[in-house]
């Protein structure tokens, strides 16, 4: 027994009137769209809810998604996108200190949108997503934004020195002491220990020199 579809309404399609029968004698009903278009689908697909637009509602969710929210060509959306081609993309210049030595992200952070919820708050411009934990993934917990020198100085191949009881890298002790950056590393290169280039005045250097 034929079903009358005509003037009811699927998803975003009304029936306005029957259309043609396929090969299969399958019934085809003539639709239209909220969009405007008008479209033939199947009865079927109608009925058990696999067809619910002309096909505008999947245009819809890529557009959106693309958009990322509307952020797609911000700062944090190229930071993100970044993060996870150091992690997964094995072209990338910097795949081997990421994902070549096993570091990725949480799994949410494959969508934008939890990325930026989790890390939007202590966003400020000019600043860098940084792991605390340099063996560790990127994750909320394990993540921060900081600046360029403080990155820096949280690089695996950062040396450390303990100067009174002050453990830090030595431009970060240079920058303590009140010493030229370039001064200290002058006086290491040549002979100097690291708490004789930190200590020693320019006074005490012009009389040792005389």
């Amino acid at each position: 027994m034929l079903i009358d579809l005509v003037g009811k309404r699927f998803g975003k399609l009304t029936v306005i009137s029957k259309g043609i029968t396929d090969k299969n004698s399958r019934l085809y009903w003539n639709c239209l769209c909220d969009c405007g278009n008008e479209v033939s689908k199947l009865g079927l697909l109608l009925r058990d809810g696999r067809t619910k637009s002309c096909g505008c509602l999947r245009s819809e969710y890529v557009s959106n998604k693309n958009k990322t929210h509307g952020m797609a060509r911000t700062k944090m959306n190229m930071v993100w996108q970044e993060m996870k081609s150091r992690c997964r993309n094995p072209n990338h210049k910097r795949y081997s200190d990421y994902g070549g030595r096993g570091i990725s992200y949480q799994e949410s952070w494959e969508e934008f949108i939890n990325f930026y919820n989790d890390m939007s708050d202590t966003y400020q411009d000019g600043l860098t997503l940084d792991r605390i934990d340099n063996d560790g993934d990127y994750t909320k917990e394990n993540c921060r934004w900081s600046s360029y020198l403080s990155q820096n100085n949280n690089k695996r191949n950062c040396v450390y020195e303990t100067v009174g009881g002050i453990r830090a890298t030595r431009s970060q002790l240079a920058d303590m002491f009140g010493i030229p950056r370039c001064t200290f590393y002058w006086r290491l290169s040549h002979g100097m220990t690291v708490e004789e280039a930190l200590t020693t005045s320019k006074k005490q250097k012009t009389k040792k020199e005389s």
